[in-house]
């Protein structure tokens, strides 16, 4: 079974870690969640939908969505769509590198009906595709997947394969990421006991600059300088899926079929452990804690820890529907998985004793209008989800249910929104912030802000018998609030009134000589 994953490395890191605490603290929606990879440098995290030519990406800070990037230019027309499934990253050129899947069904005027094989390589500074590297391989085989980045030496390399399975034609493609050049193409040996290559999964060792294939029962050893295979071995386990590398132990990591983990010594190629009742998938190593994880991508919604040191299974993560890619920022301690079964990503904090989540939603968010301003109040959220809360984040729009990120605020529970202009209608919507990630957005408040209105029109005075009658037209504009009464003004000399009565909303009044000014009375 070909593995759409991207085994990366060291500070790519590929699944959770430490002291077995590892707790699901957020889900993130995405267009489709396959390949994963994290670059802990920038603290960007890429996913490759698997459902067309794109790779979304988090920002690891916030756990949202903030670009999507197209990867490549798709054809005109399709009945079942393109396919990206791995991404890798190299988080010291940050450069991100993608395999550009195959279109089942176009087939304009009888022509091929796949793409040309292919990765793009993106800039992570601007999210710009830079190149497209087509591949030598063949041309009816599937695209790269997955593909692996060496961090030291800047080569990428991707599985090509006919279609159909076992494959009777792969090849491991070599790219030079300074120049992204296709530099080489290793065929890879057929010499699986079932009539073929069944190569699903490469694990890089960049401390010794060796590149492992593995091949159903068999692992090829390719030397990283000759890009050449100088080797071969097995361990008497059939039926596999994942592999994994610690470059800082030299010990190798297979995901076995009958729910086994094989665990074996570089130096030597023999097997020095089994890991029992994991999980089958993928497989990943994070160098730095020496914790190795194992996805479900079979229809479970595990994913197994092992502790490194002892070769044992310390616990199961429950994460979303048929998780496949795994990436770790090493810098933050987050994983982020791929749950392929459900178009999420699950964040898992493996932080030592750390079992938080992101917050409960802020609740009862009420807005004010006042003179040329907004007034927002709302209570903390029910929970911190085990961390305390550092800051609120304001969501403002002209329309309903389309407010986006407006301020962020230290902790308070008040806001007074002076950038406004009256007369206009603002909705606003509050989410709080802890150690973990921004929380779900409150319920939606809205106010017009207004101002004070323009002065009466008209003022007439009638002299009667002992009184003075007063008629007056209301404003020409009210201010953005309505009009709810008035204030009368008098003096017995010109240009000295001062307040005499208040009147409800009316037009008239009889008594003496007198000005008067229209009174606002603002809703709270």
């Amino acid at each position: 079974m070909i593995v759409f994953a991207s085994i990366l490395l060291v500070s790519l890191g590929m699944i959770l870690h430490n002291a077995f605490a590892d707790q699901t603290v957020a889900t993130i929606p995405t267009n489709g969640a396959w390949g994963i990879a994290t670059n802990p440098n920038t603290h960007m995290t890429y996913v490759a939908n698997g459902n067309g030519y794109h790779i979304q990406v988090i920002n690891d800070t916030t756990n949202t969505v903030v670009a999507n990037i197209t990867t490549a230019s798709t054809p005109p027309s399709f009945t079942t769509g393109c396919t990206t499934y791995s991404v890798a990253v190299n988080p010291k050129t940050n450069m991100i590198y993608t395999n550009n899947g195959q279109c089942d069904s176009w087939a304009p005027s009888g022509g091929p009906d796949w793409i040309p094989q292919s990765i793009s390589a993106i800039n992570g500074t601007n999210n710009q595709v830079v190149a497209v590297v087509k591949l030598g391989g063949m041309s009816g085989s599937q695209p790269p997947q997955p593909i692996a980045v060496n961090p030291t030496t800047n080569k990428i390399y991707g599985l090509v394969s006919r279609d159909g399975f076992p494959y009777t034609g792969i090849y491991l493609e070599v790219i030079n990421g300074t120049t992204n050049q296709g530099i080489g193409s290793i065929s890879l040996p057929q010499d699986n006991s079932n009539g073929g290559c069944h190569c699903s999964d490469i694990a890089i060792n960049p401390q010794t600059n060796t590149i492992y294939v593995l091949d159903d029962n068999v692992i090829l050893v390719i030397d990283g300088k000759t890009d050449s295979i100088v080797k071969s071995f097995s361990w008497g386990k059939s039926s596999n899926e994942g592999l994994g590398v610690n470059p800082a132990t030299n010990r190798i990591y297979v995901s076995n079929s009958d729910n086994t983990v094989s665990v074996i010594d570089g130096s030597t190629d023999q097997m020095i452990s089994t890991v029992n009742g994991t999980a089958y998938g993928f497989v990943g190593v994070n160098p730095v804690t020496n914790k190795v994880y194992v996805s479900s991508p079979g229809g479970g919604q595990i994913l197994s820890v092992i502790d490194g040191t002892t070769n044992t299974l310390k616990s199961q993560v429950i994460v979303g529907s048929s998780p496949y890619g795994i990436g770790i920022n090493t810098a933050t301690n987050k994983i982020y998985v791929g749950n392929s079964g459900g178009n999420t990503v699950s964040v898992i904090d493996g932080s030592s004793g750390n079992t938080s989540t992101v917050p409960s939603s802020p609740q009862n968010l009420q807005a004010t209008a006042g003179n040329g301003k907004v007034s927002l109040s709302w209570s903390a959220p029910s929970s911190n989800g085990g961390s305390p809360i550092t800051g609120y984040k304001i969501y403002r729009s002209t329309s309903s249910g389309s407010e986006t990120g407006y301020v962020n605020l230290g902790n308070v529970t008040s806001y007074t929104n002076t950038i406004v202009t009256p007369g206009v209608t603002y909705f606003y919507k509050v989410a709080a912030i802890n150690s973990v990630g921004v929380s779900p957005k409150s319920n939606e408040a809205s106010a017009m802000p207004h101002t004070i209105s323009s002065a009466p029109q008209n003022l007439q005075a009638t002299a009667g018998v002992r009184n003075v009658a007063l008629t007056w037209d209301a404003p020409s504009s009210n201010g953005g609030s309505a009009i709810t009464g008035y204030k009368v003004y008098r003096s017995t000399s010109s240009g000295s009134e001062t307040g005499y009565v208040n009147l409800g909303n009316v037009t008239s009044y009889t008594n003496t000589l007198y000005q008067m000014k229209p009174v606002l009375h603002r809703k709270l």
